[in-house]
Formats: structure tokens, C-alpha cells, sequence
């Protein structure tokens, strides 16, 4: 990351993400609330999940805490392409006026193109909004009004940062992206969310037992009665 932002010559600077492996049970059940996870996803959160989501809403807290205006955020195993500082420095002109969280690597979810974007040197490149919740949370630029109504959902944890900062219904406005997209992960760094277990086979043991029949039999009391 360090050599793609100098060889862009964007300034940045490096936060520490909050480790599963290192996170206690007792820290966990302070922000998590798994009954709460489960009657969304139908399963619980895995602890490098609560990891990942919690390090994102600290920057929101921090956006708010700095009085910071506007953030773009990179996960640590993202590509960028050549035009990405061009974009940003002629954002003013492109983006829509509602904007609240822009997301550059998007992912799950189909753009709908809106407005070509004019700016030299990044052709046939178009603002888009999406017809669903938007996947992916490695390449975004959020506003402090976003932060804000992010943080308004964001405790208990109980969605993955992308469920989080995809949902228009949380952000209180559409989520745009770019297309084609001028963010990618990065294939030599895989992600470390999913190392000891599969999405899968967590989601079956979210299931199983006594515990499980009871929380899907409540979920479907809860999704019946909404």
C-alpha cells in the first residue's frame, strides 16, 4: 500500500485494524449481540468479521471526534488505478450533490450508470448508483453526514462492515460507485477473515443445537412480524 499511494503521490496515513484473534469473549459482548446477527444473516458473526466491522465504525467515530469532512478509506489489500488521484482531485464536479459514501471497489450488487464522468485522463468512467445493498468495503470515500448516520446502526454490531456501509436505508441516501471500477483487491493478499474455517461451515455451526433451532425459530417469528 505504501509503494501504490507514493507511486500516486496521495498522502495517507495508516491505522491499526482490531484483531479477532486477539479480541477476549468478554470484549466481543460489549459491541456484539449474536441474537441480533443471526435474525439478519441467519447466522452469527465470525470474530474477524465483528474485527473488520468494528475497525471501520472507529473511523467514523474518529471522523466525528476530528470534525473530518470527508474520508477516503483502503483497506490494506487494494489496487488503485492510475487515474484514482485525478478523481479525487475533480470530485466536486462529478459527484452527486446527495452523495454520502462512495465506494470504489463495489462488489454483489449491479451498478446502474447515471452521468459519465469528464475528467482528463480517466475515460468512458461513470458514476452509478445499485439496485441492492452494495458488497465490498476495500476502496471508499465517506462524508461526515454518512459517518454520522452509520454510527446511528453501528452498535450492536451485528453485520459485516459491508452490510453496514452498503445499505442506503442506514445512510440515509443512495450509494454510488464508479464503473468500471478503479479499485481491486489485490490477489497476492488474501483476505485473513475466513483462515480457519469456511463461510459455510461457521454459518451450519451457527445453526446446530438446541441454541440454534431456538434462534431460527425466532428469527422467523421476527422477519413474520415485521
Amino acid at each position: 500500500m505504501s509503494r501504490r499511494l507514493d507511486e500516486l503521490g496521495l498522502e495517507y496515513k495508516f491505522f491499526a485494524g482490531v484483531d479477532g484473534a486477539l479480541l477476549s469473549e468478554k470484549r466481543i459482548a460489549e459491541v456484539y449481540k449474536p441474537m441480533a446477527a443471526f435474525v439478519r444473516l441467519g447466522r452469527e458473526l465470525h470474530p474477524n468479521e465483528i474485527a473488520c466491522a468494528w475497525s471501520h465504525i472507529k473511523l467514523y467515530e474518529m471522523m466525528i471526534a476530528e470534525g473530518i469532512e470527508e474520508m477516503v478509506i483502503l483497506e490494506d489489500d487494494i489496487d488503485l488505478h492510475d487515474g484514482f488521484p485525478l478523481l479525487l482531485a475533480a470530485r466536486r464536479d462529478w459527484l452527486p450533490p446527495d452523495w454520502r459514501l462512495l465506494n470504489f471497489a463495489h462488489l454483489m450488487s449491479e451498478p446502474i450508470p447515471m452521468k459519465e464522468i469528464n475528467v482528463l485522463g480517466l475515460a468512458n468512467h461513470w458514476i452509478c448508483s445499485f439496485d441492492r445493498v452494495v458488497g465490498g468495503t476495500g476502496a471508499y470515500m465517506i462524508q461526515r453526514k454518512g459517518a454520522e448516520a452509520l454510527l446511528n446502526q453501528a452498535y450492536p454490531i451485528r453485520k459485516p462492515a459491508d452490510d453496514l456501509a452498503g445499505d442506503s436505508g442506514f445512510l440515509g441516501s443512495k450509494v454510488y460507485g464508479v464503473i468500471p471500477r478503479v479499485a481491486v483487491w489485490d490477489d497476492n493478499f488474501a483476505s485473513s477473515i475466513w483462515t480457519d474455517t469456511t463461510r459455510e461451515s461457521f454459518a451450519e455451526a451457527s445453526r446446530s443445537g438446541f441454541i440454534g433451532i431456538l434462534r431460527r425459530l425466532l428469527r422467523r417469528a421476527r422477519n413474520f412480524f415485521k
